[in-house]
């Protein structure tokens, strides 16, 4: 009896969250891991290949149009499923993590590279804070591992039901003897989180617009969109 009602239960969650709003770009494992509460990260190169839906609402849309504006080469994605029930405040618990700024020295990193465990930034300071209305505008100076300072302008937009967070770096980013691989805002990251009837919808997606060196294009790939992705991990994990 017990293991009907599992199945039946599973039955459930796994319908819900076939409906969520998202294309075919995700498997049907995607799906499944989706389903038990798992975070899915996906490394996917290009715009074309996001799996939000467009039409959702608008700042789905205006997140979509910020990563197709800027052409990256590097592209990742990191999307979680949770109920709504019991997680009323999840957006608020969102915000006040990502405006922590001086908490992100604590984000873990691995390194396919050295095959060990890092900071993902060695330092994290607030520049600046502005509020105006539901928008709270940070600048940050972030010291990340191989590129060095990343001066990024932070914007969150909590509209209650919706929150988007999206970044960007205002500086010139290196990596390795390629001093100016990155020119300004040739790094984003954006993060939407919506209701979806019993479900609160948690996508982020971040990528860089690097030109694809030979001999470099895995590393470059592993420097800047694994620590993109580590970022929107770490912080989903912690809803």
């Amino acid at each position: 009896m017990k293991y009907i009602f599992f199945v039946i239960s599973f039955l459930f969650v796994l319908s819900s969250v076939q409906a969520i709003p998202f294309n075919k770009q995700l498997s049907s494992e995607d799906i499944q891991k989706l389903s038990t509460g798992e975070t899915v990260v996906r490394n996917i190169d290009y715009a074309k290949n996001m799996s939000i839906q467009s039409g959702v609402n608008s700042r789905c849309d205006e997140l979509i149009s910020m990563v197709k504006g800027f052409n990256p080469k590097y592209l990742g994605e990191v999307i979680l499923v949770k109920p709504f029930k019991g997680n009323e405040d999840l957006p608020e618990k969102l915000d006040s993590l990502l405006n922590n700024i001086d908490s992100y020295t604590d984000i873990p990193y691995y390194s396919e590279h050295t095959g060990k465990w890092y900071n993902l930034y060695d330092e994290a300071q607030t520049v600046s804070r502005t509020v105006n209305g539901n928008k709270t505008t940070i600048q940050t100076n972030l010291v990340m591992d191989p590129v060095g300072l990343v001066e990024e302008q932070i914007d969150v937009i909590n509209e209650g039901d919706i929150l988007y967070y999206t970044a960007f770096n205002k500086n010139k980013l290196g990596f390795k003897d390629f001093k100016n691989l990155l020119g300004a805002e040739k790094l984003k990251i954006g993060i939407v989180v919506f209701r979806d009837e019993e479900n609160w919808i948690i996508y982020g997606v971040g990528g860089v617009n690097a030109p694809h060196i030979p001999f470099l294009t895995d590393r470059i790939r592993i420097a800047f969109i694994n620590r993109i992705c580590s970022f929107c991990d770490y912080i989903f994990n912690k809803l």
